[in-house]
């Protein structure tokens, strides 16, 4: 039995072959499916063409949840800044004061790079929790100064309405004007709050953050100046009232208050499109 073996004629690959692919050598074998009249071939369970489609389908999934986790597992490990859903509306909603038009993904790409070439330059903001990241305007000139002075020729065209920015906060008096021209801003001022902060004013809202990073935007200011604008003071207030209405529950200081009340008195945001 031994010499019958041995004696058959050994089949090599001539070395110019090119190797069959992955998913070639991944597709089970399995047995040909009997001959039979009422069941075609196409059709049957078994049949190889199927289960070779079947094979190549797992193997794509399967490598799309490979490169999915990988990635995912890079952004974790790499970004140190991500936008906070709250800041969604600077590159969604084209009537808010701050939007940007451009991409997130890309912002916030271009944004971990800054921070990490310029050395985590981050300024204080209200609250321990809350630190400034001033930019230069990388996005573009169509990203305009959203806060105009308000004089006697344009004070009719304010506007005014009460709102909230998200379902979960009380609406509270806004005003605003609308499609008056402004200059390009030459600083992004990018405010980020600490994730600790973010899970805790998630949790008072019966939410969950599901990012992991350390920073997240949650408001991105256009100006021309590398100095932080004065809080509005509808938005101290709410602070004030706590976490469970939307705000952060840091304690309203008069004197801040003040001087928000002094600038916001002579100034209002633009908005480029009437907010229905």
């Amino acid at each position: 039995m031994l010499a019958v073996l041995t004696n058959i004629p050994r089949v090599s690959r001539p070395r110019s072959a090119v190797p069959l692919p992955l998913t070639f050598y991944s597709t089970p074998t399995l047995p040909l499916p009997p001959t039979t009249t009422t069941h075609p071939q196409l059709h049957h369970p078994y049949n190889s063409i199927s289960c070779m489609r079947t094979a190549l389908q797992r193997i794509t999934t399967l490598r799309l949840h490979i490169t999915t986790a990988m990635a995912s597992s890079s952004t974790k490990s790499s970004k140190q800044i991500v936008i906070d859903p709250f800041a969604a509306k600077a590159f969604t909603d084209s009537s808010y004061a701050g939007y940007l038009n451009t991409d997130p993904v890309a912002f916030e790409t271009k944004l971990n790079e800054l921070f990490e070439d310029m050395g985590h330059p981050l300024v204080d903001g209200y609250a321990p929790f809350c630190k400034h990241f001033f930019v230069k305007n990388f996005i573009g000139p169509h990203v305009k100064t959203p806060i105009v002075a308000i004089t006697p020729e344009n004070q009719h065209l304010l506007q005014s309405d009460y709102e909230a920015r998200t379902d979960e906060e009380l609406p509270v008096l806004c005003r605003w004007f609308e499609n008056v021209d402004t200059p390009s801003a030459e600083y992004l001022d990018v405010i980020l709050y600490s994730g600790e902060q973010i899970v805790k004013e998630n949790a008072a809202m019966g939410k969950e953050r599901t990012q992991t990073a350390p920073w997240g935007i949650v408001s991105i200011k256009p100006q021309n100046s590398t100095q932080e604008l004065p809080m509005q003071p509808i938005t101290m207030l709410r602070n004030a009232l706590g976490k469970e209405q939307g705000g952060s529950g840091v304690e309203l200081v008069r004197e801040k208050y003040n001087e928000s009340v002094a600038f916001w008195k002579n100034h209002a945001p633009v908005r480029s499109t009437s907010k229905k």
